[in-house]
């Protein structure tokens, strides 16, 4: 039992843990390459500089619970190299920086540049993710001022979603399921949002020059000086004043 434990710096290589609970715990800089976490309860753990390389996370709860730490599930700088996270729980994870690669991830789920992306991910500010291109369930993300240029995710899962000033130039997010997200002040420049679902959105501010917005459904819920210019609005009609 560790929940709320402080564990900073543990050598703990290949420890077996399955069912176990560290809740809370401070895991930073441990070794737990090759460790076996199957169903463990990591529910907002620290886990910064971490070797977690070849570990078992399968069905393992990572996910976000701020009545357990009063912060997110952290995965910083660590090691993921052939990392085993299938049928692990990842929403709400805050991660930055992390080395190698996860052999699986669970449904939904991506690793791209170091960061782990899914269900309700949070990204610091100014996060690359340029090219991305890998299918995702991004639901609930907070992902303010992250660039998105030139990334390819056609029907990606973006309900709820803080988008507020993303820089997405030529992002295609086509069938995009956009639903009471936020993208105010986004910089949706040759964006291609054609078919999304934009159901009660938050345009306000942002740029919509050169985007697609072709066969989209829905009402956005509010899109106060928004810039339309050569835009392409739900029906088809090109417009430089408003598409609604």
């Amino acid at each position: 039992m560790c929940k709320r434990a402080v564990l900073y710096a543990v050598d703990a290589k290949s420890l077996r843990a399955a069912q176990a609970t560290f809740a809370g715990a401070d895991l930073r800089e441990s070794n737990f390459a090759n460790g076996d976490f199957t169903g463990a309860d990591m529910r907002s753990v620290l886990l910064r500089g971490s070797d977690l390389s070849r570990a078992e996370f399968m069905n393992a709860n990572l996910s976000s619970d701020v009545a357990v730490r009063g912060n997110p599930t952290m995965v910083m700088g660590s090691n993921l190299e052939s990392a085993n996270f299938l049928g692990a729980k990842l929403t709400g994870i805050f991660s930055d920086g992390n080395q190698g690669r996860p052999a699986k991830l669970p449904a939904g789920s991506a690793f791209f540049n170091g960061f782990l992306l899914g269900r309700g991910a949070i990204l610091n500010p100014e996060t690359d993710l340029s090219w991305f291109d890998s299918p995702v369930d991004l639901t609930g993300a907070k992902l303010r001022a992250v660039s998105f240029e030139h990334a390819y995710l056609p029907g990606v899962q973006l309900v709820g979603a803080d988008l507020s000033y993303i820089y997405g130039a030529n992002l295609d997010a086509s069938s995009a399921n956009l639903s009471n997200a936020n993208l105010e002040r986004a910089h949706l420049h040759g964006t291609n949002l054609q078919g999304a679902d934009l159901t009660n959105v938050d345009l306000d501010w942002a740029e919509l020059e050169n985007a697609n917005l072709g066969g989209t459904t829905g009402r956005p819920k509010s899109w106060a000086n928004a810039t339309f210019s050569n835009t392409t609005c739900p029906d088809w009609s090109v417009t430089n004043t408003g598409c609604w």
